[in-house]
């Protein structure tokens, strides 16, 4: 994300200009994070990572990615740029120092925010996510794009050159033949809300998280001539259902006109607020997803609390999002490879924070 990327809440605002960057936010949210999620070397990392982007960043919702099957605590930086915010504007100012796919990126707000554009028209949100974990450099965003409309995208055409402009590159027409290939697949009523690209991944791709689809994805991945395991992917939606998580989400990668084998499944509880996890984390706990500590962490992170700073007092919100499970290319086809350990697993949490006046 609905697609289950992280969005922007009401009443979203910039922060006290005493915090010099983003860094001091996340300082803020540590103390709600438990440590078998992120640890002080993961910390480290975020902070490292924080420290280049302004403090405005936390004006809208934000969140992490944690790898919830890999013993190393620590965690990649989810960020949502509203249209028009002080953080969109930092991005757009700052752009020369953060190298050419700042600059691109850049190029992309000020297009998207200029008054009657048509790009404006066609993309409602844009969200970042910063590779950290496992990373001694710091590569620049995946960069996704949601859909103004609440019906998804319906041009390909406007889709890949926004998705081109924002990456800084050139347009694919491959991708574009394989984006009307996927939006001509949809069953009715479901929806390409969000599409992504990762601007200094080694391989191009283009992700498309597909949503509604009910039980229909089974025959939606048939119509694509999906070669993945679709018995994997149907044993992981029931598991979850039959534990209350009963939204789904399709990521597809494709690379050209063609989708990738791998898939990512994206599940979440939308509207519902609060816990509700506990045994679709112990499900998964149980098949090798999830080390038991980052389980146990998962149930402690949906809280509130009052935070006092020397910035301020701040109210932060801050609960599981999503998990996501990526069924990887090749493997046995059905129920004895989806137990042993088919997917792997990332958890994704979001929170928001706000002044007390």
């Amino acid at each position: 994300m609905a697609g289950a990327r992280l969005t922007s809440g009401p009443g979203a605002s910039s922060h006290d200009e005493d915090a010099a960057s983003f860094a001091d936010i996340v300082g803020l949210v540590r103390c709600v994070l438990p440590e078998g999620l992120v640890d002080d070397r993961g910390w480290e990392r975020l902070a490292a990572r924080a420290g280049r982007l302004p403090s405005s960043a936390a004006g809208a919702m934000f969140g992490f990615e944690c790898r919830l099957d890999d013993p190393e605590a620590s965690a990649d930086l989810l960020l949502s740029v509203p249209r028009n915010t002080p953080f969109a504007g930092a991005l757009v100012r700052d752009a020369a120092a953060g190298g050419p796919k700042a600059v691109a990126l850049a190029r992309f707000l000020s297009e998207w925010q200029r008054p009657g554009s048509a790009l404006g028209a066609t993309v409602g949100l844009v969200a970042l996510e910063y590779d950290i974990a496992g990373r001694k450099d710091f590569p620049a965003p995946g960069v996704f794009l949601c859909s103004a409309a609440e019906s998804g995208y319906a041009a390909p055409g406007l889709l890949t050159a926004a998705l081109a402009l924002a990456a800084g590159r050139n347009e694919d027409k491959s991708e574009r033949r394989g984006i009307e290939r996927i939006l001509a697949a949809l069953p009715r009523c479901a929806a390409v809300r969000w599409a992504g690209v990762f601007p200094e991944r080694k391989k191009r791709v283009v992700r498309l998280l597909v949503r509604a689809l009910g039980d229909a994805g089974t025959a939606f991945l048939s119509r694509l001539d999906w070669s993945g395991d679709t018995a994997a992917v149907e044993g992981i939606v029931s598991a979850f259902r039959a534990r209350g998580v009963e939204n789904h989400v399709f990521a597809l990668d494709m690379a050209e006109d063609r989708v990738a084998p791998g898939l990512g499944l994206e599940l979440s509880r939308p509207g519902q607020v609060g816990g509700g996890w506990r045994e679709a984390l112990d499900m998964m706990t149980r098949r090798g997803w999830c080390l038991p500590a980052k389980a146990v962490g998962l149930g402690r992170v949906t809280r509130s609390e009052r935070i006092y700073s020397p910035a301020g007092v701040w109210e932060l919100h801050c609960g599981l999002h999503h998990v996501k499970l990526t069924v990887p290319a090749g493997g046995g086809r059905g129920g004895p490879a989806f137990k042993d350990r088919t997917a792997r697993a990332k958890g994704y949490i979001a929170c928001a924070l706000r002044p007390v006046s």
